[in-house]
């Protein structure tokens, strides 16, 4: 029942090396620049459940960027995000300098998502992965997932980058994601794009992903990916 209105610069509400934390029936109204929604910052065992989320910035992060622990743990269910100037609807990574593994995102809208970002696309996303920094990022699933009409960039971005977003501690490494019963309404790009031979995104399953009204395939024309690819 907590609401919480951001109007100066920074994310709004965050736990940064904190376990076991429940953030549920909460909304968040942002207004600022760099304003993320709910940040899940180098922490555990943590659930964002029922919460609304309307974002100038990213919606809801995760990522780990203090200490050296595993970050591992994560659920976010039942949520609906609107990013609606510089904004991703659920984002995994960018500042991503030890690991993390573990992540469920389940049950949720996103309404939209827009704006163009430092990802190798360049663009936000409804939901993304970007390991910019050593991570490595594992085991996430996003299932049951619907992207709505004002998803106005990327669909969706799973990509490395080359480490020097921010503290230059080089790229890093994504696999075993699974995207499971995820609906996108509006035709944008999906794109899946590894760094290098030693930096790859592999092992990632799309299972009755539709996109646009039809069911999605490697061949479809707004799907993106390179060589560096693995287990696709």
């Amino acid at each position: 029942g907590i609401l919480c209105i951001n109007d100066t610069v920074g994310w709004s509400v965050e736990a940064q090396q904190s376990s076991n934390v429940i953030w549920r029936d909460v909304a968040v109204f942002s207004f600022t620049t760099n304003g993320d929604g709910i940040g899940t910052i180098s922490s555990s065992s943590v659930l964002v459940e029922n919460c609304f989320v309307r974002g100038y910035d990213d919606c809801i992060t995760i990522k780990n960027k203090f200490g050296s622990a595993g970050m591992n743990n994560v659920t976010v269910r039942g949520c609906t995000s609107l990013g609606y100037v510089n904004s991703d609807g659920i984002t995994v990574g960018f500042e991503e300098y030890n690991p993390v593994s573990n992540i469920l995102v389940s049950n949720c809208d996103i309404i939209g998502s827009t704006g163009y970002n430092r990802s190798p696309s360049g663009a936000h996303s409804a939901f993304s992965i970007v390991d910019s920094g050593l991570g490595p990022i594992s085991n996430i699933t996003f299932d049951n997932i619907r992207c709505e009409n004002e998803v106005l960039q990327n669909n969706m971005e799973f990509a490395i980058t080359d480490g020097t977003l921010y503290h230059g501690n080089g790229p890093g490494a994504i696999s075993n994601i699974l995207v499971k019963d995820v609906t996108w309404l509006n035709n944008r790009p999906i794109y899946v794009t590894g760094y290098s031979l030693t930096n790859l995104v592999q092992n990632i399953t799309f299972q009755n992903c539709w996109i646009d009204g039809r069911l999605l395939a490697a061949s479809d024309s707004e799907f993106y990916t390179n060589q560096l690819t693995s287990g696709l």
